[in-house]
């Protein structure tokens, strides 16, 4: 059991992480970044899919040196420090890139989960009853294909 629910938290990290760049590459998202930034966040996020999450981290700041307000950097320093069980940190970068763009309702998913997974359910509760509330059509059926696997 403890297998799959290992799975599932793989799963859902790479998931988000998938969808990020997925909307960064069709610009649905206003993530601007200069080439610069470009390049660091595309070697944080291959770092991030060969599992080398200190290196993203280190990526990650080093873009934000140059960017403080990139909500992708954010987002995807979120994902790393969940990927390293280090949810209170992830907690606060899902909540600096909400504060920066808060039309990215993945986002929201991500912090809910991480509150979950950092134990704070009554704030996983809220942020979920949110994403209900914003796209109740979305949110069901995302969570009903998740129930499916």
């Amino acid at each position: 059991m403890k297998a799959f629910i290992d799975w599932i938290k793989y799963f859902r990290l790479n998931l988000s992480s998938i969808i990020t760049l997925l909307l960064l590459m069709t610009n649905s998202v206003s993530f601007s970044q200069t080439s610069a930034e470009d390049s660091l966040f595309e070697q944080a996020n291959y770092y991030l899919s060969i599992g080398y999450y200190d290196s993203a981290v280190n990526s990650l700041k080093k873009l934000l040196e140059i960017n403080p307000k990139s909500a992708a950097a954010y987002s995807s320093l979120g994902n790393a420090f969940s990927f390293q069980g280090k949810y209170e940190q992830a907690i606060l970068m899902y909540r600096k890139c909400i504060e920066i763009d808060s039309t990215f309702l993945f986002i929201y998913e991500n912090l809910g989960n991480a509150y979950i997974d950092a134990g704070k359910l009554d704030s996983a509760i809220a942020i979920h009853k949110f994403l209900i509330a914003k796209d109740s059509l979305m949110w069901h059926t995302m969570l009903t294909s998740v129930m499916h696997i």
